[in-house]
């Protein structure tokens, strides 16, 4: 697989985990999330995909002037 096609999929993998993360996020407060392990679970796992594959992207140019994405720090290794 050429570089350019594996960035293609982790910018997909990124672009559904961001989706997926909003749809659980959807209608709670920190307050009903808090009290809600299931979805706090599945909300983590999500992160952890977004920033797993955020990991892995060779940080294509975002703009004009050739900037790249900041490095996702920690994104994947969630700790309680």
């Amino acid at each position: 697989m050429k570089p350019e096609d594996r960035d293609d999929a982790f910018l997909w993998d990124i672009l559904d985990a961001a989706r997926e993360t909003r749809g659980l996020m959807e209608g709670f407060t920190l307050k009903k999330l808090l009290a809600d392990a299931r979805t706090r679970r599945a909300l983590e796992r999500t992160l952890e995909v977004l920033g797993e594959a955020a990991s892995r992207e060779e940080s294509r140019p975002t703009n004009e002037r050739n900037e790249r994405w900041p490095k996702p720090i920690g994104l994947s290794v969630i700790t309680p």
